[in-house]
């Protein structure tokens, strides 16, 4: 799991060096690719026709504040940025192309009747002619239109920042004519201006001048019936009456209050008799002139009648007699109370018609009031009416004065500032950019080609591959060799030439990597070569590995591949010698199956006869028996057997060997063959001791060059 997790940790990483050998290992190809795109770039800019630009300066100054009110009325004003970018496009536009074209009469100018015929029909014809469409002459009209979408497409119109200036710019052929047309296109835009503001002025004196009688007739009109409600009405002066009726009505008002206010005061002296209340908490009778001095003898005799209570008894002549006088006085108060309630029922019977006739005269004051507000309602709207008529009549009328009247309305605001004259070097096309942008941009796809091939190939790519991609030890990195002669050369030439190094050296690493986890005296050593898919050069390895392990041990070579065995080739063996397949099936004359090399301390038992069942016979027992028995003859047993995904033979012997060293072949396998042989080697019981990663260009890396030294690559050979 942690080896997992650093595994992804470093490939989350963005590593430099990375990017650089992808380029590296393409740089001529990318290089080259580069050179003949800008090659047919430079051919191209050469054979395209120079184009000249002309440029005119326009002053576009915006209209005068005042030249007319009519002006701002009907955007014939149009100030600051909006009205520069409305004349700019003015200048890009159809109808002053037209104008141009016509003036000019470009339609039979030589440059451009000349290629209106040689377009695309031409050059089919050249090329295809029985592919070309007959050719149809077209109409004047058609003609034309090809003429001024020509000029259009070639008018450009920049401005000056901060200013009131436009550089107008043609393109065209000839610099003469490209001069010639962006000045005419400046003067149909003055002349396209002068028409436009007459134009325009003529149409609004028609304009007003039909509108005013309308108007006047609107404002008799609404004069008209103004002066009809105010006789129908009999209105003289409505803020006159209004405020007389409005006095009157607050008069009444406060009269119809107090009136209100007294009847209240009588009912409710009433309603408190009525209920047999105390009479004396009223203030209106205990006021009255009839009862103040019954009142105030009341008052006199409770008085006595209480200081001759603090002396004397309840019966006690003097208490008896101021008793009786209280008495007395009672029934004079009650008598006199029915003649004060009788008066206050009579005051209150006025006070209340007087409230009643009051409520009236308000109601009628308000309705005449209500009445003159809506005659004067109707009144100012009729007012207002006619003073919106009268406004509008006067507007009009001032400004068809004002139009006919203008002395500077056809002075035009925009003039040529500067003219174009011919230019003396073309613009168009900037050779030496194309030429460079072609030369980048096919630079720039051909490095993003080269990652993008380098994405879509899924093989073992590079040494650190191995143990980040395949989970492996890698046990050396065998080089990519170039060999002069057409055969591979024996394994005692490449360990003896110069020019084989690097083989060698692999071969040593291989050695001594296997050689590490070895105890002494531990006996025979059966390896096992294989690889995933024929022709990774699992022979070559298997072959040189044995010499290298020859030079310090007792080797035996088994050629175990009974289907396309090739060890024989390496050692110079006639194919028709026999070997293992022979040894099997138990034939005779077993010194006759080995071949001892003479020069190095190995002996090679070739395949011998190609059998019908190949892998039934390495099932076989016999095959076991035989490397238990050869164990004891040699130091090591190196088996070269068939490609794991090609037939079953490798996963047959896997389990009877003790180590197995897995070929890939760089830069081709697939990883997910190379992991799925793997596999199939471990489920069998096999022990893969590591892999070697054969045929690598070392050219991409600086691994070779680091160990090895330089040498001479290319491509290698089974």
């Amino acid at each position: 799991m942690e080896k997992q997790t650093d595994t992804a940790i470093h490939d989350d990483e963005i590593d430099l060096r990375e990017y650089w050998r992808v380029i590296n290992q393409r740089k001529w190809a990318i290089l080259v690719f580069s050179l003949l795109v800008a090659l047919a770039a430079l051919l191209v800019v050469f054979s395209m026709r120079p184009i000249y630009i002309a440029t005119a300066t326009v002053l576009i100054e915006s209209p005068q504040k005042n030249a007319s009110s009519l002006e701002e009325m009907y955007g014939l004003e149009r100030v600051g940025s909006e009205f520069f970018k409305t004349q700019v496009e003015i200048l890009k536009s159809r109808e002053l192309a037209e104008r141009v074209v016509d003036e000019m009469k470009l339609v039979e100018h030589a440059e451009y009747a000349g290629e209106r015929q040689a377009g695309f029909r031409a050059s089919l014809a050249a090329f295809l002619p029985f592919l070309a469409p007959p050719a149809v002459e077209p109409s004047a009209a058609e003609k034309r239109k090809q003429v001024v979408q020509r000029i259009m497409a070639s008018v450009s119109v920049s401005d000056v920042r901060n200013t009131q200036l436009a550089k107008l710019s043609f393109e065209s052929h000839d610099p003469e004519l490209s001069a010639r047309i962006a000045n005419k296109m400046v003067d149909a835009y003055v002349e396209y201006n002068f028409d436009t503001r007459l134009t325009t002025r003529d149409k609004s004196l028609v304009w007003l001048n039909e509108r005013l009688g309308p108007l006047k007739a609107a404002l008799s009109e609404s004069e008209k019936k103004l002066q009809q409600y105010r006789e129908q009405q009999g209105l003289v002066d409505v803020e006159g009456v209004r405020s007389l009726v409005a006095k009157e009505l607050n008069e009444i008002t406060i009269d119809f209050v107090e009136a209100r206010t007294k009847r209240a005061q009588l009912e409710n002296v009433l309603r408190q008799a009525d209920s047999g209340k105390d009479w004396m908490s009223d203030p209106a009778v205990v006021n009255h002139p009839a009862m103040q001095k019954l009142v105030e003898q009341r008052a006199d005799a409770e008085q006595q009648l209480a200081e001759l209570g603090k002396r004397y008894g309840p019966k006690h002549p003097k208490m008896v007699a101021a008793q009786n006088q209280l008495k007395a006085v009672d029934v004079n108060v009650r008598q006199q109370l029915g003649t004060v309630m009788a008066s206050i029922k009579k005051d209150y019977a006025i006070a209340k018609n007087n409230e009643q006739a009051l409520q009236r005269s308000l109601d009628r004051a308000k309705a005449e009031v209500q009445n003159i507000n809506r005659k004067e309602h109707q009144l100012r709207e009729l007012e207002r009416e006619v003073s919106a008529n009268r406004q509008v009549y006067e507007a009009f009328f001032t400004r068809f004065q004002e139009t006919g009247a203008l002395g500077d309305f056809d002075q035009v605001n925009v003039r040529l500032a500067e003219s174009a004259v011919p230019p003396n070097f073309a613009a168009k096309p900037r050779k030496k950019l194309i030429v460079a942008l072609a030369f980048m941009a096919s630079l720039m796809f051909a490095v993003m080609m080269a990652f993008f091939l380098e994405f879509i190939n899924n093989g073992v790519r590079r040494p650190d591959d191995v143990e980040r991609q395949l989970v492996q030890r890698l046990l050396a990195v065998v080089p990519a060799i170039k060999f002069k002669q057409e055969h591979l050369p024996g394994p005692k030439a490449l360990f003896s030439r110069e020019e084989f190094r690097s083989l060698a050296e692999s071969m040593r690493a291989i050695r001594t990597s296997m050689r590490s986890g070895v105890v002494s005296g531990e006996g025979c050593r059966i390896t096992l070569v294989t690889s995933s898919l024929p022709g990774e050069g699992k022979t070559t390895v298997s072959s040189s590995l044995a010499f290298a392990f020859g030079q310090l041990e007792k080797v035996l070579l088994i050629d175990a591949d009974l289907r396309k065995p090739s060890v024989h080739k390496m050692f110079s063996i006639s194919s028709r010698s026999r070997g293992l397949s022979n040894l099997i099936v138990g034939e005779a004359n077993v010194r006759d199956f080995f071949k001892k090399q003479e020069e190095s301390n190995v002996t090679v038992l070739p395949a011998g006869s190609i059998p019908s069942n190949p892998a039934e016979l390495l099932s076989n027992e016999r095959f076991v028996l035989l490397l238990k028995k050869l164990s004891k003859y040699y130091d090591r047993i190196i088996i070269d057997s068939p490609p794991v995904h090609a037939v079953s033979d490798a996963l047959v012997i896997a389990r009877l060997v003790n180590e197995i060293v897995y070929v890939v072949k760089a830069d081709a396998t697939p990883v997910q063959i190379v992991r799925d042989g793997l596999s199939r080697l471990q489920q069998n019981g096999g022990k893969v001791t590591g892999v070697v990663l054969n045929h690598y260009d070392v050219r991409q890396s600086d691994y070779y060059e680091y160990y090895y030294g330089q040498n001479e690559y290319g491509a290698a050979k089974n």
